[in-house]
């Protein structure tokens, strides 16, 4: 019998940088699409991963520094796996030539792994995988402040409180909340925009106090807001977070700025009084997200944002409310 899991993509909407650090807050979602997990019967043990044209066949036992080591490193499994092909595709978290869209896809396929083991033992989900998938996830990366795992394994949107222990809060989306990202010139490296911000916090600790202040503060309340369904704080407090963003941005060297395709410009001349949001995600401008109330923007802008998103340029945004779970009986 075939056995089928799937977990969301995920994004970090505030608390950049700030969600590194012990008790700073941050706000994340699950959205579409999916990566799956498929357990099949098959005459040997076999691991295949998809996240391109072709499928990748990981060495058994793995490789020394890859993801899966790092799963079994953590997990300890048995070494006698059962005679089933296992397959972890994460194709639809990749671009067509390969680059990650930054949906956050080592964290799901940690959370995969890490079930595809759990498997074998309990047949369901269990409710602490995301603390062992977590585990395996930092050890991979030499880090992390784990919003996408837990993201990801909790589905929705949530509060995200950061640390050794991380937190979970579930919220709620409004539902006349429309949401678009668009896909920047270039990737930006966590890892060097993160050196970067503990290289201004080290040498400049009073305006990197007032930066954690402010930044948790802002978090807080756009949590009250979405569990409020108040669109109309929802929309002034992701535009204070925006400039938030720039300006530490300017200070460590990593641009906040959005870059829009340059069909949709348009969406600059939108001031503070209108249901209407930009702001970049994550570490840089590689992701730029836009919130509007469903029915303001006319219909000819919707067009011109419908013709970026065919074009490849960008994409609506589905919430998964839902996270890791087993889709077949």
């Amino acid at each position: 019998m075939n056995h089928l899991y799937q977990a969301p993509a995920n994004l970090l909407l505030g608390g950049e940088y700030r969600i590194t650090e012990e008790g700073g807050r941050g706000l994340a979602f699950a959205i579409e699409p999916h990566a799956f997990l498929q357990l099949a019967p098959h005459e040997t043990p076999q691991i295949r991963e998809f996240y391109g044209s072709l499928p990748s066949y990981p060495h058994w036992p793995p490789e020394p520094g890859t993801l899966l080591d790092s799963v079994i490193q953590c997990l300890k499994p048995p070494q006698n796996l059962p005679s089933f092909r296992m397959d972890i595709d994460t194709q639809k978290f990749h671009c067509s030539e390969g680059t990650k869209k930054g949906f956050g896809s080592s964290a799901v396929a940690a959370l995969l792994y890490t079930q595809l083991f759990a498997h074998f033992t309990s047949k369901t989900v269990p409710e602490n995988l995301w603390e062992m998938a977590l585990k395996a996830h930092r050890l991979y990366q030499g880090g992390g402040s784990g919003y996408d795992v837990l993201c990801s394994f909790f589905g929705g949107i949530g509060q995200f409180t950061g640390g050794m222990q991380p937190q979970w809060t579930p919220l709620t989306w409004p539902q006349n909340l429309s949401a678009w990202i668009f896909f920047g010139p270039k990737p930006v490296k966590t890892s060097s925009a993160l050196q970067a911000y503990q290289h201004w916090t080290q040498n400049q600790q009073n305006q990197a106090s007032h930066f954690r202040g402010e930044s948790d503060v802002l978090m807080h309340a756009l949590s009250e807001r979405f569990m409020e369904h108040d669109a109309t704080g929802i929309f002034s407090l992701v535009r204070e977070l925006a400039e938030l963003g720039k300006d530490l941005g300017e200070k460590i060297g990593v641009s906040a700025h959005p870059i829009l395709p340059s069909e949709l410009t348009f969406l600059h001349q939108y001031g503070t009084q209108s249901p209407v949001a930009l702001k970049t995600l994550g570490a840089g401008n590689e992701l730029c997200l836009l919130l509007a109330d469903s029915e303001f923007l006319p219909l000819h802008q919707r067009q011109k944002i419908q013709h970026v998103c065919e074009s490849g340029q960008g994409m609506p945004l589905t919430i998964s409310m839902k996270g890791l779970e087993k889709i077949d009986s």
